[in-house]
């Protein structure tokens, strides 16, 4: 049985891992997808298999218009979505037990721009896609990690309670 055939689902974030069995397990339920990494080889290794069901964008959901864009292609491909899945994220490059003197302000705003900005503005402009419809589901994916040690791992748990509200 197909449970999600005629559903579409947008995915954000590495084209690995979490990100890589949910899209097989939506295909394989019967949604049609549109995958979103910046890692154009992950993509295509992950869509190849999968066929006509999933479409590719490359997208640094830490750049702003990059998301609008992932958002306004998916809609213009397929005149809506069902799902929002929001699996894009970084750990950053914090050494795990760096003092908080030596803290990379610019390594700090790069994981809040991946994991927290683009999480958000993917949610706003979905949302956008989704009310007329009066129906949709964002799923936003965290880190085990955030429940770890260190000042890198700090910064995932930071975003990480940030997702959970």
């Amino acid at each position: 049985m197909n449970k999600l055939e005629g559903k579409i689902a947008i995915v954000t974030g590495r084209a690995k891992g979490i990100g890589e069995a949910t899209v097989q397990l939506f295909a394989r339920y019967g949604a049609k997808e549109v995958i979103a990494d910046v890692t154009d080889i992950a993509l295509n290794a992950l869509a190849n298999p999968l066929g006509p069901l999933v479409s590719l964008i490359h997208c640094d959901i830490s750049l702003k218009q990059n998301i609008e864009y992932f958002i306004s292609s998916s809609v213009s491909r397929y005149g809506r979505f069902n799902v929002l899945l929001n699996n894009a994220g970084v750990l950053g490059n914090q050494p795990k037990h760096r003092n908080i003197v030596d803290f990379d302000v610019n390594e700090f705003d790069r994981v809040m721009n991946v994991n927290i900005q683009g999480t958000a503005l993917g949610m706003k402009h979905a949302a956008h896609a989704m009310i007329p419809m009066g129906a949709g589901c964002f799923i936003s994916i965290s880190n085990v990690e955030g429940v770890m040690d260190g000042l890198s791992l700090m910064l995932i748990l930071l975003q990480s309670m940030q997702l959970l509200g």
